[in-house]
């Protein structure tokens, strides 16, 4: 097959729709769990919101940068999922780094539950997420977060290994695939993010009695458990350990 060189403005979009063609037939099962986990965590979410702007729950400040970090999150996926499909993994690569900060910082709140540091960052302070958390980590072991920071940081900077220089997607389908596998396993976090993390007791409460959501939640909950499974096929051990200590239990140094 010949090999074309986009030389103005038309070709690349002319590429991209050829790509967008190509990667919906070559990866429909990646994109399948993807949309049908994308909807349900925005369903699932929606579902609890009404308890949480309920003037008898009172939300807290950290609650805020946990719900800021699921919302975030979405949006950068939803962001990096359309890129790769046109076959922009490079540029989708560069957003890795972003979404991983939020999962580690949302998942870290929640834990902490520190009024006095959530306004720091809800006032723009900086804070540091590897040097602050992930350096800080007593359990689960640290390595898998390390490595996983080094490969998005590696991505996302100017290094040989970032971005892409070729856009025809049937030359970078391995890189393709790739880029899909971690978006899906950080979707996959990002549920855990919102289902033990953001929804606790009195939020569940509230849209099961007042919202009448039970029996709709049940069923999302049920189909969740079938997509994180679907997700979790994907990866050999090294991806399923990052999965294992994201959703684990969390203690860190005083």
């Amino acid at each position: 097959m010949e090999q074309t060189i986009e030389i103005n403005f038309a070709d690349f979009e002319l590429t991209e729709s050829k790509n967008i063609e190509i990667l919906n037939d070559v990866f429909k099962k990646e994109i399948k769990i993807f949309k049908e986990f994308f909807d349900l965590q925005v369903r699932l979410f929606q579902n609890h919101f009404h308890g949480f702007i309920d003037p008898y729950y009172c939300m807290q400040e950290y609650e805020r940068i946990v719900m800021q970090s699921f919302f975030k999150i979405n949006h950068l996926l939803f962001t990096a999922h359309k890129l790769t499909l046109k076959g922009n993994y490079g540029a989708a690569n560069i957003l890795l780094r972003q979404i991983f900060e939020f999962l580690i910082l949302g998942k870290y709140v929640s834990i902490i539950k520190k009024e006095e540091m959530a306004l720091k960052w809800l006032d723009q302070k900086q804070f540091d997420v590897y040097d602050r958390i992930i350096k800080l980590l007593e359990k689960p072991n640290k390595k898998s977060f390390h490595d996983f920071w080094i490969i998005v940081c590696t991505l996302a900077h100017a290094t040989t290994a970032s971005h892409q220089i070729n856009l025809n997607a049937s030359d970078n389908l391995k890189q393709i695939r790739e880029c899909f596998s971690l978006l899906l396993l950080l979707q996959r976090c990002n549920y855990h993010l919102l289902s033990i993390c953001i929804i606790n007791k009195r939020i569940s409460y509230h849209s099961e009695v007042y919202g009448n959501f039970k029996s709709e939640n049940s069923i999302l909950k049920k189909t969740a458990r079938v997509l994180k499974k679907d997700i979790y096929a994907l990866f050999s051990s090294t991806g399923t350990q990052l999965i294992k200590d994201y959703e684990s239990k969390w203690s860190l140094k005083k």
